[in-house]
């Protein structure tokens, strides 16, 4: 079973709004990705590669559990 985001990021020292403010989002759509909740893929990997360079950790979109929303593009994951 995949794990969210929030409970990697509690074995790390990095808060929701560093990762909102490396990302330029607003804290609200991050803790949405951390927590698994709906959100777009686009907004999605910006959190992952804020929290990946503010951590130094490597998790990918992949390995976190999050529930996609469709997207213009039709993407979703």
């Amino acid at each position: 079973m995949k794990r969210t985001l929030l409970d990697i990021k509690r074995t790390t020292d990095v808060t929701t709004k560093a990762i909102a403010e490396r990302a330029r989002l607003p804290i609200a759509d991050v803790f949405v990705v951390e927590t698994g909740g709906f959100s777009s893929r686009e907004t999605a990997q910006r959190v992952i590669l804020a929290f990946n360079q503010l951590s130094g950790m490597r998790v990918m979109l992949d390995d976190i559990k999050i529930n996609s929303r469709a997207t213009s593009n039709g993407w979703s994951y």
